[in-house]
C-alpha cells in the first residue's frame, strides 16, 4: 500500500513524456508523408506534361513531314519548264501549235506523277488566274490516269481558296481544308474519297499566271498517323489522340478510328469534339496549350499542318484521364507516405522502450524515498535516536526526511557514532544504488535529444533517398524517351552517352563491345574530345583483364570503383581522362550473353552508390537491346 503514490506518479510522468514524443515524432512523420505524397503528385504532373509535349511534337513533325512531301511534288511541277511554258502560251495565244505542244508536255508530266504515285494522288490540274481548269489528269478509280485537255471554264471562279492561293509568292504551297470526292455512283454506294488539295502558283517572269492543284488522298495520311500512334500508345493505354478541324469537328480518334467521323464530314454534318468528351466542349480553337485541366481529364493541343500562310488549320489533341495517368505516382507517394508513418510508429515504440528504461532510476528513487515519507517510519526513527532534547530529535528527523525526499545525499553527517550506526541500519538497501546512479533528469533530457536527432536523421535520409531515387528515374526516363525515337544505332548510342553526361553531370561515359572472337572489349562510342581520340587510337581491353571493363565483360556483373586512387583498385589510369576518381561499369547483356559494357566515370570520389545500380542497369539494358536489334537487322539484310 505504501508504493501506490509512487506508481501513480511514475505512470503519469511516463504518459506525459510519451504524449509529447508521439506529437513530435508522428507530427514529423505526417509532415514527411504529406511532403512525399505532394512531391509524387507534382512529379507525376510534370511527367504528364513532358510526355504530352513530346508526343505532340513528334506527331506534329510527322504530319508536317508527310505534308511537305506532297507540297514538294506540287512545287516541283509548278516550277517545271513545261508548266511555265504552258502558262505563258495560254496568255499569248489560246490556239496555236506551241500551246498544244506545251500542253502535251504538261499532261505528260501530270501523268508521270500520278503513275509513280498510284493510290496516293487523285488528280493534278492547271488552273488559270480566272478559275478555269486548263489541262488535268485524274485517277479516282485507282487504275490508269486519265488526261483531260479540255477547258473547264470558270470552274473555280467562286472558290474562296482561289484568291488565297494566288496571293502566295512563288515557291509557297497552300494546304487547303479537307474535302471529299464523290460522284452519283459513289453517293449511291455510300462511299467517298477524302482528299487534301495542295495549290501553288505558276509564275513567269515574276507574274503569277495560274495554279497547279494536286489532290492527295487523306486516308493514307490518317491511317499512317493512327497506326503510328497505336504502336506508341502501348505505354499509355489511357491516352487518347483526337484530330480536329478548324471548327472543332473530329477528323480522327485513336479510340474508334476515323471512318465514321469522315463520313459525317462528307455528309456536311461533322461530329463536334465536345460530343466525344464533354470536358472538351470549350477547347480553345487557336494556338497551342499544354496540360489544361478540364474536369477529370487533362489535355494538350497543338496546331499541325504544312506551316504555310494558307494551311489546313488542324489541331492535334492528346487527352489523358488524370487519375489513370498519375496512378503510378500517386501509389508511389502513398507507399512512401505509409512507409514514413510506419517508421514514425516504429520510432515511437523504440522511444517508449528507451524512455521506460531511463525512468527506472526515477522509479528506484521513488521506491527508496517512500519509507522515509511515511509517519510510522519517522516515529520509529525518532524513538531510536539518542535521548536528546525534543528540538534536537525534530531537527535530525527533518534532516533525514529532506535528504531522502530530494535524493541528493547518500549519507547524513552526524557527530555521534551511535547515530551513524543507526543510519546504516535504517537506510533501505536501494538508497545506495540511487545515490550512485547518474542524474535521472539529465538522462531523460539526453534521451529526448538523441531521439530527436535520430528522428531528424532518419527523416532526412529517407527524404534524400526518395528524392535521389525519383531524380535518377526521372533522368533515366527522359534519356529513354529522347532516344526511343532514334533508329540509327550510332546516333542513338552517341545521343545516349551525351545525355548521360549532360543530365547526370558525369565526367565521362563510353560503350565497349566485345569483338567477334570474344577476346577484346573494343571501344565503340565515347564522350567528348577524349573519347574521339581514344576511338581514333582503337582503344580496347582484353576480356578478363585486371581492369574494370575486363572484369565486367568476363563476369557479366557490374563493378563500382568508389576511389580510383585506393590501393588494389582495378581502375586503369588513362592519360586522356586524368580527372577520373570514381568509375562504374555495367554489363550489356542479351539473354545470357555479355556483348559489351557501359562505362561511366566521374571526377568526384564515391559518386556512385550501390543502391543506384538498378537505375543505371536499365540504361545499359536499353543500349544492349539497341545493339542487338541493329545486329539482327544487319544479319537480315545480309541474308536478303
Amino acid at each position: 500500500m505504501t508504493m501506490q503514490p509512487s506508481v501513480r506518479r511514475r505512470t503519469t510522468l511516463h504518459s506525459r513524456i510519451m504524449r509529447r514524443v508521439y506529437l513530435i515524432v508522428m507530427g514529423a512523420a505526417l509532415l514527411l508523408s504529406a511532403i512525399l505524397l505532394f512531391g509524387a503528385v507534382i512529379n507525376g504532373r510534370r511527367q504528364l506534361v513532358l510526355s504530352q509535349e513530346l508526343t505532340l511534337n513528334q506527331f506534329a513533325e510527322d504530319i508536317s513531314a508527310r505534308l511537305a512531301v506532297y507540297a514538294s511534288d506540287a512545287r516541283r511541277v509548278a516550277e517545271s519548264r513545261s508548266a511555265r511554258d504552258f502558262a505563258r502560251d495560254t496568255v499569248v495565244s489560246v490556239q496555236s501549235s506551241s500551246l498544244s505542244a506545251s500542253q502535251n508536255r504538261l499532261l505528260g508530266d501530270f501523268t508521270s506523277l500520278l503513275e509513280t504515285n498510284p493510290g496516293r494522288y487523285l488528280a493534278i490540274r492547271y488552273v488559270t488566274a480566272t478559275g478555269s481548269i486548263w489541262s488535268a489528269v485524274t485517277n479516282y478509280s485507282g487504275g490508269r490516269p486519265t488526261p483531260n485537255a479540255q477547258v473547264g471554264l470558270n470552274y473555280f471562279r467562286d472558290d474562296p481558296t482561289l484568291l488565297s492561293s494566288l496571293s502566295l509568292v512563288p515557291g509557297q504551297v497552300a494546304a487547303l481544308p479537307l474535302n471529299f470526292y464523290s460522284t452519283p455512283e459513289t453517293r449511291a454506294s455510300g462511299s467517298f474519297i477524302p482528299f487534301i488539295r495542295f495549290a501553288t502558283p505558276v509564275s513567269v517572269q515574276g507574274d503569277t499566271l495560274g495554279l497547279i492543284q494536286l489532290d492527295v488522298r487523306a486516308d493514307e495520311l490518317l491511317d499512317a498517323l493512327l497506326l503510328e500512334y497505336n504502336a506508341l500508345a502501348i505505354n499509355e493505354p489511357s491516352r487518347r489522340m483526337i484530330l480536329i478541324d478548324t471548327v472543332g469537328r473530329v477528323i480522327l480518334d485513336s479510340a474508334t478510328g476515323g471512318s465514321e467521323y469522315l463520313r459525317a464530314l462528307a455528309d456536311r454534318r461533322g461530329v463536334p469534339v465536345g460530343s466525344l468528351i464533354t470536358e472538351l466542349g470549350t477547347v480553345v480553337l487557336s494556338g497551342s496549350e499544354l496540360a489544361v485541366d478540364a474536369g477529370s481529364v487533362v489535355y494538350s493541343t497543338q496546331v499541325v499542318g504544312l506551316g504555310s500562310p494558307v494551311d489546313l488549320g488542324w489541331r492535334l489533341l492528346l487527352v489523358d484521364d488524370e487519375l489513370s495517368a498519375q496512378r503510378f505516382f500517386i501509389l508511389s507517394g502513398l507507399g512512401a507516405a505509409a512507409l514514413a508513418l510506419g517508421l514514425g510508429m516504429l520510432i515511437c515504440v523504440i522511444l517508449n522502450v528507451l524512455i521506460g528504461r531511463s525512468l527506472r532510476h526515477v522509479q528506484t528513487l521513488g521506491a527508496a524515498a517512500q519509507p522515509w515519507l511515511q509517519p510510522d517510519q519517522r516515529i520509529a526513527l525518532a524513538s531510536a535516536l539518542p535521548n536528546d532534547s525534543d528540538a534536537s530529535r525534530d531537527k535530525e528527523i527533518g534532516k533525514l526526511n529532506a535528504a531522502f525526499r530530494t535524493g541528493i545525499h547518500a549519507r547524513i553527517e552526524r557527530s555521534a557514532p551511535s547515530q551513524e550506526d543507526l543510519l546504516k541500519l535504517a537506510v533501505p538497501p536501494t538508497l545506495t544504488a540511487v545515490a550512485d546512479a547518474p542524474d535521472d533528469i539529465r538522462q531523460l533530457m539526453e534521451a529526448f535529444k538523441h531521439a530527436d536527432d535520430y528522428v531528424q536523421q532518419i527523416a532526412a535520409e529517407s527524404r534524400e533517398q526518395v528524392q535521389r531515387y525519383a531524380r535518377n528515374l526521372d533522368i533515366a526516363a527522359r534519356i529513354s524517351r529522347q532516344t526511343a525515337t532514334l533508329y540509327d544505332l550510332d546516333q542513338l548510342l552517341n545521343r545516349a552517352i551525351n545525355l548521360i553526361c549532360a543530365e547526370y553531370g558525369f565526367y565521362h561515359a563510353q560503350v565497349f563491345l566485345i569483338d567477334d572472337a570474344g577476346l577484346y572489349a573494343v571501344l565503340r562510342y565515347s564522350y567528348g574530345e577524349a573519347g574521339r581520340r581514344m576511338l581514333e587510337e582503337g582503344h580496347r581491353l582484353p576480356v578478363g583483364s585486371q581492369s574494370v571493363i575486363g572484369q565486367v565483360t568476363a563476369t557479366g556483373q557490374a563493378v563500382i570503383v568508389h576511389d580510383t586512387e585506393a590501393p588494389g583498385s582495378p581502375h586503369r589510369f588513362n592519360p586522356l581522362l586524368p580527372e577520373t576518381r570514381t568509375e562504374m561499369a555495367l554489363p550489356l547483356t542479351v539473354g545470357e550473353d555479355v556483348i559489351g559494357a557501359l562505362d561511366i566515370q566521374h571526377s568526384v570520389p564515391n559518386s556512385f552508390r550501390d543502391d543506384e545500380l538498378s537505375t543505371f542497369q536499365l540504361l545499359a539494358d536499353q543500349i544492349a537491346l539497341a545493339v542487338a536489334n541493329a545486329r539482327l537487322i544487319q544479319q537480315v539484310r545480309a541474308q536478303t
